[in-house]
């Protein structure tokens, strides 16, 4: 399955049980990435050489990306 099928097969469906299994039984275990916080998963599956994110409060997944992608934080400028 390259890419770009898996984005139109995943992206706004449910990481629920049993897609949730699927996925991880077809690209191996996850890897959670930096950049995870209280509102958004940020995993990446070695096995299919991509990352998924994943919006915690509905469980839905947002986008996939290929190779491993932590969303980066930024740095906030505090004035004084």
């Amino acid at each position: 399955m390259d890419l770009s099928e898996l984005k139109k097969e995943l992206i706004g469906a449910l990481y629920l049980y049993p897609r949730a299994d699927f996925i991880h039984r077809k690209f191996g275990p996850v890897e959670t990435l930096e950049g995870t916080d209280n509102k958004t998963w940020i995993a990446y599956f070695s096995g299919g050489d991509f990352t998924m994110i994943v919006e915690k409060k509905t469980d839905t997944i947002q986008d996939i990306k290929q190779g491993k992608k932590p969303k980066r934080k930024r740095r906030r400028l505090w004035k004084t």
